[in-house]
């Protein structure tokens, strides 16, 4: 097996750090590399990711470096670089930008009743239990009075008329609750939450 010489071995290492730090800041790393290696669309491949002023300072030095390190490399060493840069660009993936969690309103009503009975979301969204009923309610997760299915979803105390208790819905599944103050509770509302 041959061995690399220790200088490609320096290449292959800060073209590792190239990939990451095209992932956190592919603009200035685009302007950058495409300037001094003269690669007019080099590393058009990623996202960018927001990070702290110190951080971006950081990784900015590290590939300033890398490019002098580049500079000062031999033409072959240079060809494996951009090689293995190409390369990387094949295998990297966008990923979409994450998801705005949504708000949504259950209202409690006289009766014992809510709007709406049945919801569905996604997980990370909240949902906002006011209470419009003229006592204290109480929304809390099946079954009754362990609320097992989803102990956190629980409005401690109750919720005063007019009122509201905030649940942020953080797994998927299935969750129906009921008013944890009547006796013999049966199930009031149902949400359904999609991943």
């Amino acid at each position: 097996m041959a061995k690399f010489p220790k200088e490609i071995a320096v290449v292959v290492v800060f073209s590792v750090i190239v990939i990451v730090l095209v992932v956190v800041f592919k603009n200035e790393l685009q302007k950058t590399i495409s300037k001094e290696l003269g690669i007019p669309d080099a590393l058009l491949i990623l996202t960018n990711i927001p990070n702290s002023e110190k951080i971006r300072s950081y990784y900015l030095a590290e590939a300033k470096q890398f490019l002098n390190t580049i500079k000062k490399s031999t033409d072959e060493e240079q060809s494996i670089t951009l090689a293995l840069l190409a390369e990387a660009k094949k295998q990297v993936v966008t990923l979409p930008p994450p998801r705005v969690s949504k708000e949504y309103t259950v209202n409690i009503l006289s009766g014992v009743r809510v709007e709406p009975a049945n919801l569905t979301i996604n997980a990370g969204d909240v949902v906002v239990f006011v209470n419009k009923d003229f006592e204290l309610r109480w929304p809390s997760a099946n079954p009754y009075p362990t609320r097992s299915s989803l102990p956190s979803l629980n409005a401690e105390g109750g919720i005063g008329i007019g009122d509201s208790f905030s649940y942020k819905f953080l797994k998927a599944g299935k969750f129906s609750y009921h008013d944890y103050l009547l006796d013999n509770p049966s199930t009031i509302g149902t949400i359904t939450v999609l991943l």
